[in-house]
């Protein structure tokens, strides 16, 4: 750490410890809940609870999928990592982000129940009793406080002119104040300053955008003005990708930047030019990696959660929605077609989602556009991407800069790595997160660099795994564009992170594209004593893997399907010894899984080619014009040469 963050974080500490000498040991406190139940339900991730009652109040502290309950102990006294201590403290507070009162409210605004909008302010009032000032695990994230008081002021919103809001307002403004005078002074800076920092800004505005009567939130909101406004271009690059190198939390900083602004004009304040077109060039990046079904090549850390309740049980995902305001903001049709596109795959109509609706009404009477072309082939030179649509075949090739800040806390080891779709299923695949905080060692693998379609050395990761948000080191690339034209593209991309090794090594991939032959990746390792090389190819858990006939040393054949339909070739070629294996679902290396939910695993087929040299050269050839018997794959790759 530097200098200046040390000493910002003995500050924190001794602030906790002021804040432990002023509050009182917790006391027994009143619920506020009935003794009935309305037909409201509690639904986060794979939990679904009924709303609660006197007799089965709800346990805010409470791990609901594990059926662990945090300590009611002063914030600092908790372990928010030690699963023994508070189970999974991810389910604990998404439930405490309270994004389940914003359908609930909605509801109201469409049909005015009162009881819908006294249960939501039950629900806060009762949170309120059960988590005093600095009591609790859930006084132990600024961004959870952040995000709880947008949601808090979304429902109110939305329940205006309600009777029991009406009772209960001056209660919840206090409370309100509390929590954003904590996250004023327990801002996630320096090491920590990512999209935390971002959640916890967009919080201190919407404490004073939703309830300007609360104390000392105008204050607060003045400092978030401008703060959000350096961050949103500091953690973006000008190409629009998002430093952190993970696309879910790409979503993240784009989705704090968008709700930025829908709250600037609540406040009667005019974003920058310069935000919104950084932002709608993270917009073109979610265009270019979603498919027509919403789903994003996967890269990075993913954990499944929202930034608002507004558009839960909607249907309509994140990146459609992202999309929606795209187009509404930047009247750009490429984002409405997009859009359009995939909520027509869901089967719905072609309108925007429920929280554009609500955050750019003003918005929503545009005047048509025509349709636009798709752009085919798009090059993120700063962020390092490279993503090509290619017949019926995308890919997208990574080279960039390893993640944001120091810590990268969300970064994987993944340099250099490809992805390839087929239409809207995926065939090469990126294994995803699973886990965060409870199980370290799957944490590891899924962080790791065998599952990512790249190379690993000596069985090493390509940065020094160092706990489950922090690297001790970086593996950085660069991406160039060697050459792009109708027939076909090559592009170059080197990385640094085995350069740490006592025997440095060099890697180097480059992708080229031939117009009907498909595909050929050759990867350059080099150093000056021998190693162990591994090639990984990990494929979609859809995708099986047939071995053809007709091996010879150093090259060896495969048939890839899909649903029982052919789907494409793969060659691996080396000069000298070749070892191939082919995983699926080996839970004691780990290797062959892929996750696309959080805590839920899929056996998915790993393929693995090792060498041993000093250096190496793999030449891979992903042949997609069949027939793919192994003559015709010989021919194909022979015509690479």
């Amino acid at each position: 750490m530097s200098p200046p963050e040390l000493l910002y974080r003995a500050a924190q500490t001794a602030r906790r410890r002021m804040r432990k000498l002023k509050t009182p040991e917790l006391a027994s406190s009143a619920r506020f809940l009935p003794r009935e139940a309305p037909a409201l339900r509690i639904r986060f991730f794979d939990v679904d609870l009924p709303y609660p009652t006197e007799a089965s109040p709800i346990q805010w502290s409470r791990d609901y999928k594990n059926g662990v309950s945090a300590p009611r102990v002063f914030y600092g006294s908790i372990d928010y990592r030690d699963a023994s201590q508070v189970g999974d403290s991810k389910y604990t507070w998404e439930l405490n982000r309270h994004q389940f009162l914003v359908p609930w409210a909605l509801e109201y605004r469409k049909t005015g129940r009162e009881e819908v909008a006294a249960a939501i302010v039950g629900s806060i009032r009762d949170w309120i009793s059960d988590n005093p000032r600095h009591i609790g695990i859930n006084w132990s994230s600024s961004l959870e406080l952040a995000l709880r008081m947008l949601s808090w002021g979304i429902a109110l919103d939305l329940c205006h002119g309600s009777r029991a809001l009406a009772e209960d307002r001056c209660t919840i403004a206090s409370s309100v104040s509390d929590q954003a005078d904590y996250v004023r002074g327990t801002l996630s800076l320096f090491s920590s300053a990512n999209n935390h920092l971002m959640g916890e800004l967009v919080g201190l505005l919407a404490a004073a955008a939703f309830f300007p009567e609360a104390r000392g939130v105008q204050k607060h909101a003045e400092f978030a003005r401008g703060r959000i406004v350096e961050e949103a271009l500091r953690q973006n690059w000008p190409d629009g990708v998002n430093r952190e190198g993970a696309f879910y939390y790409h979503h993240y900083t784009l989705e704090y930047v968008l709700t930025a602004v829908a709250l600037f004009e609540r406040l009667g304040w005019t974003m920058p030019p310069a935000v919104l077109e950084r932002a709608r060039r993270m917009v073109e990046f979610v265009d270019s990696i979603v498919d027509d079904r919403g789903r994003p090549f996967e890269v990075g850390d993913s954990d499944d959660g929202a930034v608002t309740g507004l558009n839960l049980g909607s249907g309509a995902g994140v990146y459609e929605s992202l999309l929606w305001t795209g187009y509404l903001l930047f009247q750009d049709a490429r984002f409405r077609d997009h859009a359009a596109a995939i909520a027509a795959a869901r089967g719905a109509p072609a309108a925007p989602d429920p929280k554009t609706r609500y955050w750019f009404p003003s918005l929503l009477d545009l005047t048509p556009l025509e349709p636009a072309a798709r752009t085919h082939r798009r090059t993120f030179p700063e962020g390092g991407y490279f993503v090509s649509t290619d017949g019926d075949f995308t890919l997208l090739f990574k080279a960039g800069p390893f993640g944001y800040p120091a810590i990268a806390a969300h970064s994987h080891c993944d340099q250099l790595s490809v992805g390839l779709r087929h239409g809207n299923d995926m065939v090469l695949t990126d294994a995803g997160t699973y886990v965060y905080h409870t199980e370290d060692r799957w944490r590891r693998y899924f962080r790791g660099t065998s599952a990512h379609n790249t190379v690993g050395v000596d069985g090493k990761d390509q940065a020094e795994y160092a706990g489950p948000f922090l690297w001790a080191t970086h593996a950085d690339g660069r991406l160039e564009t060697i050459a792009d034209g109708p027939e076909g593209f090559e592009v170059l991309g080197r990385h640094d992170g085995y350069r740490r090794l006592p025997d440095p090594v060099e890697h180097e991939r480059r992708v080229l594209f031939r117009r009907g032959l498909g595909y050929r990746i050759v990867d350059r390792l080099w150093g000056r004593r021998p190693h162990r090389f591994d090639l990984f190819w990990n494929l979609d858990p859809d995708v099986e893997l047939e071995p053809l006939d007709g091996r010879e040393d150093g090259v060896v054949a495969w048939r890839l399907v899909s649903r029982g339909a052919p789907l494409l070739g793969l060659v691996i070629a080396a000069e000298g010894r070749l070892d191939t294996r082919c995983l699926r679902g080996d839970e004691t290396i780990p290797a062959g899984f892929e996750s696309r939910q959080y805590l839920v695993k899929r056996p998915c087929v790993q393929l693995r080619a090792t060498a041993w040299s000093s250096s190496i050269v793999f030449r891979t050839f992903l042949v997609t014009k069949g027939p793919f018997g192994v003559d015709d794959l010989a021919a194909a790759a022979g015509e690479w040469t």
